[in-house]
């Protein structure tokens, strides 16, 4: 880890606050999420819990957008299920919940 995973917890909070009181379905939320969460590097986070934010990262970048799509974000939200986007939710839930317990010196097992 050579980034700061306080400031990687910075922003999963705010991800998750969107989550919880933004406007709109779940894809709706999962946008403005991404924009409280995006400049967050893998680097910010130990690495037990890399995998799970490149998870993330991967569903929510996974269909590459056409030349007049607004950005991959944006595209693949517009394909893919609500359900998928209740599981990408659950993984900001567990990577702040994790991150927190970590950054605490303590051990969660809060497994998505």
């Amino acid at each position: 880890m050579s980034g700061d995973p306080n400031y990687a917890l910075a922003k999963l909070r705010d991800a998750n606050y969107e989550m919880a009181r933004g406007p709109g379905n779940v894809k709706d939320r999962l946008s403005g999420a991404f924009m409280k969460f995006h400049p967050v590097a893998d680097g910010d986070f130990p690495d037990h819990l890399v995998g799970d934010y490149r998870w993330v990262m991967s569903q929510l970048t996974k269909f590459k957008c056409p030349q007049d799509s607004p950005g991959d974000v944006a595209y693949t939200l517009s394909r893919i299920r609500r359900t998928t986007g209740v599981k990408i939710a659950a993984r900001l839930l567990y990577l702040e919940s994790e991150l927190a317990a970590y950054l605490d010196g303590g051990n969660s097992d809060n497994s998505p």
